[in-house]
């Protein structure tokens, strides 16, 4: 079951020993709620959003948003108060420079959980099912919080971080 990870915005990262940190960015950070619309999350979910937090961390040039659903995949996860979620983090690549290259280090490596993914940004890679995207001077991660693949093997959680991801990009660069 997967429950919570730590993200890249606000300085934190899914890998361990992963810190996007560095020297903070003049302008605001993406706001990473406007890269997504909430219907386009309720279509890549499947359920709808009930609640929408948004997080900022300009000294790390960093915002974080979160799509909540009242889905409650198991009974744990119910009584955890933990209902499936999809989060989106944006970061310069100024300031994340440090954990992007560890990134793109780990990714070299053939034992790594990271892997190099084509065709998304100007380079992007997954660890388990977070999906990390680089495009400019910008890097997002998507991660879908509180589910497990056991109880329903038609959640692809990579499908649903690159359908997430591609409506990040087409907002992004466009």
């Amino acid at each position: 079951m997967r429950r919570r990870r730590s993200f890249l915005a606000l300085g934190l990262l899914a890998l361990p020993g992963f810190a996007l940190s560095g020297t903070a960015a003049a302008e605001p950070p993406t706001d990473a709620c406007k890269l997504i619309k909430r219907a386009e999350v309720k279509e890549i979910l499947g359920k709808p959003v009930v609640k929408v937090k948004r997080l900022e961390d300009e000294s790390k040039h960093a915002a974080r948003c979160t799509w909540e659903t009242r889905y409650y995949q198991t009974k744990k996860l119910k009584k955890l108060k933990a209902p499936f979620t999809l989060q989106l983090d944006t970061q310069s690549t100024e300031s994340a420079a440090d954990a992007l290259d560890e990134l793109r280090s780990s990714a070299a490596d053939i034992d790594s959980t990271v892997d190099r993914v084509d065709g998304l940004g100007d380079e992007a890679y997954t660890h388990f099912s977070d999906l990390f995207v680089v495009s400019g001077d910008t890097v997002f991660q998507v991660g879908l919080h509180n589910f497990d693949e056991s109880k329903d093997p038609s959640l692809d959680a990579d499908k649903i971080a690159r359908d997430a991801a591609e409506k990040a990009l087409s907002r992004l660069e466009g």
